[in-house]
């Protein structure tokens, strides 16, 4: 049995029946934890853990919405890392994981963490191949509610529900046989043993909002947990190296996320520093304390600045919701030496010391005289005129701006029904903003 998500941003469900290898259960051992880091909503692994759309009713009666999806700290802290990630519902629908596994009767664990704005309930499907329809695009199905408290982290588990079942046809959607309630280890046993399918778990069904992290599914020997977090970014800068003093010079700011992508809505803060000393926020207009804030989300942003000294120049993108802060490394600008051509030309003359007459230009020597000659009027030479350059007053520190990040709509969510198998892979969904 293997799932296909369809809708890359809403992860609404197609179920696709196809033949996999059975697994029995093996020796019971401590289970090893595995986490992967998700950034955005793109699963590293999609065959083992991928977002969810299921209607709370049937799986496949997605209400008409599309679901805004935010990813932030949220009103609580979240169970796992510093984010979490949250959507705002109509009712009817509810968001969640899906979880395709190659032995039902294997899987010990399949949970998430959900924080629900009001109480209401999560719903959870699970899916389920008996032997003999091993080939076919008939499939079990069986849906089970837990109720969801509001107002704190609680964990939400498929494992040792009572499901009640009905098994369909993939290729139509038809409903084919009722199987009553059992829990899914029951019910195997009753229909031929252990066989592939999948788990679904989803919250919000009454409505409002929800935050969902820490996706967990695996076996009594192995467990993947999934850490919903931002995006992971990466600033840098280029541009002019030198210019003469009073000069300009431009500077280029880059921003991407991990997959190389713009994110929307991103600006970059334009900072500056002077030999060792502390980064502070270049300022347009130094009287109205107006910093330098560039757009970064469509192109990459082009700055003029002028110093007046040798100045190290960097690109600060703020930590938000949606994404991770990053800084690029220092840009020096040097500004080069024009003391030479700026010093007068009698002033360089004057601090020249005067060169002795050659003794043969000497003058020859006065004839001896009884009266010794008066002695020539002497003093102290005037000393030349000099000037240096002050350096230029240091900038007081100044806060730094922050960022509010605004939400980036995520794709339309569409509705489908159950789909005939394909052999198509799902598709990691696309990252989408934050709140």
């Amino acid at each position: 049995m293997r799932i296909r998500a369809m809708g890359a941003a809403a992860g609404v469900l197609a179920v696709t029946a196809l033949a996999l290898p059975l697994h029995g259960t093996g020796p019971a051992q401590a289970a090893s934890t595995t986490t992967s880091v998700v950034r955005g909503t793109a699963f590293p692994d999609p065959q083992v853990a991928q977002l969810s759309l299921a209607g709370c009713a049937t799986m496949g009666g997605v209400a008409q919405q599309s679901p805004q999806a935010f990813i932030g700290t949220g009103v609580a802290a979240p169970p796992s890392g510093k984010r979490s990630l949250g959507y705002s519902l109509t009712g009817g629908s509810a968001v969640g994981a899906l979880f395709q596994r190659p032995s039902m009767a294997a899987t010990t664990t399949a949970d998430l963490q959900v924080y629900a704005e009001r109480a209401s309930s999560a719903v959870v499907y699970a899916g389920y191949q008996e032997p003999a329809d091993d080939g076919t695009v008939r499939v079990w199905v069986g849906r089970a509610t837990v109720p969801v408290s509001s107002g704190a982290w609680q964990q939400v588990s498929a494992i040792g529900l009572g499901f009640t079942w009905t098994k369909r046809d993939l290729g139509t959607g038809a409903e084919l046989q009722q199987g009553g309630t059992a829990s899914i280890a029951t019910f195997m046993a009753a229909h031929g043993g252990d066989g592939s399918g999948f788990y679904s778990i989803g919250a919000g069904c009454g409505g409002g909002k929800v935050s969902l992290d820490t996706f967990r599914v695996g076996t009594a020997s192995a467990i993947r947990a999934f850490d919903l977090e931002g995006l992971a970014t990466s600033t840098s800068i280029s541009g002019t190296r030198e210019v003469a003093a009073g000069e300009p010079a431009k500077l280029t700011g880059t921003l991407r996320d991990q997959n190389g992508a713009r994110i929307a809505r991103a600006t970059l803060v334009l900072e500056q520093r002077t030999g060792d000393g502390p980064w502070k926020t270049v300022y347009r207009d130094e009287a109205e304390r107006n910093p330098v804030v560039v757009d970064a989300s469509g192109a990459d942003p082009v700055v003029e600045v002028t110093p007046d000294e040798t100045t190290s120049y960097r690109f600060r993108f703020a930590d938000r919701p949606l994404a991770e802060g990053s800084a690029s490394a220092p840009f020096e600008v040097t500004v080069a030496d024009g003391k030479d051509e700026a010093t007068p030309p009698a002033a360089e003359e004057s601090e020249k010391p005067k060169k002795a007459p050659a003794p043969s230009d000497a003058p020859e020597a006065p004839a001896p005289s009884s009266t010794p000659a008066a002695p020539a009027p002497s003093g102290p030479a005037k000393p030349s005129a000099s000037t240096s350059d002050e350096p230029a007053p240091e900038q007081k520190p100044d806060e730094q701006p922050s960022e509010k990040p605004d939400p980036t709509p995520s794709p339309d969510a569409s509705t489908s029904t159950p789909a005939a198998p394909e052999s198509t892979e799902p598709a990691a969904d696309a990252a989408t903003p934050a709140g």
